[in-house]
């Protein structure tokens, strides 16, 4: 079993990595930095924001995802694609 301690460590660890990529793109909305135009499988980084999503759910919201297998390939900024994906998902639960 993983002690209380432990995961109340990983939780602060993932924030922090939350809060430097937040930086990071108020940089780029500001100007200050370019983004980052790399290929990136679309289907992964939404599958890796599907948790972000539950957390985020109100108790009378059902998330119901439906990420091909294979992957989605495209070109562009991880931090932008992420904000965008968080962006849709937020609309969409509170309309």
């Amino acid at each position: 079993p993983v002690s209380d301690a432990y995961q109340n460590l990983l939780k602060i660890e993932t924030a922090a990595n939350e809060a430097a990529e937040l930086g990071t793109q108020m940089q780029v909305f500001a100007g200050q930095a370019r983004p980052e135009v790399q290929m990136l499988d679309l289907a992964t980084l939404l599958r890796e924001l599907e948790p972000v999503f539950r957390g985020l759910l109100l108790d009378n919201i059902t998330l119901e995802m439906q990420i091909p297998d294979e992957k989605m390939l495209m070109r562009g900024d991880a931090d932008q694609i992420r904000q965008a994906a968080l962006d849709v998902f937020l609309n969409a639960s509170e309309a």
